[in-house]
C-alpha cells in the first residue's frame, strides 16, 4: 500500500471517474495530483501520519422517493480508500459465497434476483437486507479482518 507506483495506479484508474472530480472540504481534486504529492501520501503511510479527513456531506435525490447522504471524501483520501479495497478484496473475495452479491464486482441487486431465478426455485419470498453496516458489530469485522490480514499498520488504518 505504501508503493508510491501503486498509489499512482490508483489515482489514474479513480481520476477518470467524474465523480471523483468533485471537491470535498478542501477545494482540491484529483486532477491535480502530482507524483510529489504520492510520494509524501507514501511517506505518510510508512510513517502511520496519515490520518484521514472530514468530507463534505451533501444530500441527494434517490431514484424512487427520498434522499441519500453521501459524503465526498478527499481526493488523498479517495486514494487511501480505494487501496484498501483492492487489498481487502484481493484477501477476501476466495472466501466470499458465490450466493453474496452485496457491495461486490459485477454484482448487484438485479444478479442476486438472477441468481435466486435460477437457483431458489420455486422462490415464494426473499428479504432485502438495506441500512445494515451502521449495524454491523465494528469490532467483530476488525477482528475477522485481522485474523487474515497480520500488517498491523494495515488494520490500524481501516
Amino acid at each position: 500500500m505504501i508503493d508510491t507506483n501503486f498509489l499512482y495506479n490508483i489515482y489514474d484508474n479513480i481520476k477518470s471517474n467524474p465523480g471523483n472530480m468533485s471537491q470535498s472540504i478542501t477545494t482540491t481534486t484529483l486532477d491535480g495530483m502530482s507524483i510529489k504529492v504520492l510520494e509524501k501520501l507514501s511517506q505518510e503511510l510508512k510513517t502511520e501520519k496519515f490520518q484521514f479527513k472530514p468530507g463534505i456531506k451533501i444530500h441527494i435525490p434517490k431514484a424512487s422517493e427520498g434522499i441519500r447522504l453521501l459524503t465526498i471524501a478527499p481526493p488523498r483520501d479517495k486514494i487511501v480508500q480505494e487501496a484498501t479495497r483492492i487489498i481487502l478484496n484481493a484477501i477476501f473475495k476466495p472466501v466470499f459465497h458465490k450466493s453474496s452479491h452485496g457491495f461486490r464486482p459485477n454484482r448487484s441487486c438485479h444478479s442476486a434476483l438472477q441468481y435466486l431465478k435460477i437457483n431458489a426455485q420455486p422462490c415464494t419470498l426473499f428479504i432485502e437486507i438495506t441500512k445494515c453496516f451502521n449495524n454491523i458489530n465494528h469490532h467483530k469485522l476488525i477482528k475477522i479482518i485481522e485474523s487474515k490480514i497480520l500488517d498491523k499498520k494495515f488494520t490500524k488504518l481501516i
